[in-house]
C-alpha cells in the first residue's frame, strides 16, 4: 500500500540548549549543512531521492504484513517508564516520545572531586509517523519494550471507524 504509513517531525533535543536534531555520530556542521539543504531545496530530496534527515532518532525499522504495520525503534539508555506511545484518531498520527535523564547528577564537584569529560547528557525526542487511519485499528496498537528496543504493532482493519478519540498506548 503506497504511503500507508509516512514517518515525519523528527526531532532529538538536547535540553541543554541544543540547536542540531541529528545524530550525535554527525559533528554540528554536517548537521546543519544537512537542516539547511533539507528545508532550503526540499525539490532535492524529492526528485533525487536525497535523503538529508537521514540521522533521525530513534533509528527505526517498518514492516507491513497482510495484518498489522510493525516498527522497531531503537532507544538505548532510556527507561521504559520515559518512553510514550500515543495515536491520534483524528489526524492519524502514532506520536513516539522519549526522554533521556542524568542519573547521580546531583553531588556537586568538590576539591577532591571533578568532572575531567563529561559526554552523557540529558535529551529528549519525538518521532512521528502518518497512518492512514481508514486502514488500521487504532484502538488495539500494542507497544512491548525490551532489550532497548520498543516494538510497535499496529493492527490493520477491514471497518471504517470513528475518528474523535486519542489512544494511549500501553508500553509492555
Amino acid at each position: 500500500m503506497k504511503n500507508a504509513l509516512k514517518p515525519f517531525g523528527n526531532t532529538r533535543s538536547n535540553l541543554i540548549n541544543s540547536f542540531f536534531n541529528k545524530d550525535d555520530l554527525f559533528t554540528p556542521m554536517e548537521s546543519l549543512f544537512d537542516s539547511i539543504m533539507s528545508h532550503q531545496f526540499p525539490e532535492l530530496v524529492n526528485e533525487f531521492n536525497i535523503d538529508f534527515d537521514k540521522t533521525s532518532y530513534p533509528k527505526v525499522n517498518v514492516k507491513e504484513t497482510a495484518s498489522e504495520f510493525l516498527i522497531v525503534a531503537e532507544i538505548p539508555g532510556i527507561d521504559r517508564d520515559n518512553v510514550k506511545v500515543e495515536y491520534d484518531h483524528q489526524t492519524g498520527i502514532l506520536k513516539l516520545q522519549g526522554e533521556k535523564k542524568i542519573h547521580n547528577e546531583e553531588k556537586k564537584d568538590s576539591e577532591q572531586e571533578r568532572w575531567i569529560l563529561k559526554e552523557i547528557k540529558q535529551s529528549s525526542f519525538t518521532r512521528c509517523f502518518h497512518i492512514n487511519p481508514e486502514l488500521i485499528d487504532g484502538v488495539n496498537i500494542g507497544a512491548l519494550y525490551k532489550d532497548n528496543y520498543l516494538t510497535i504493532s499496529v493492527p490493520k482493519k477491514d471497518k471504517v471507524m470513528a475518528k474523535d478519540a486519542k489512544t494511549k498506548i500501553e508500553i509492555k
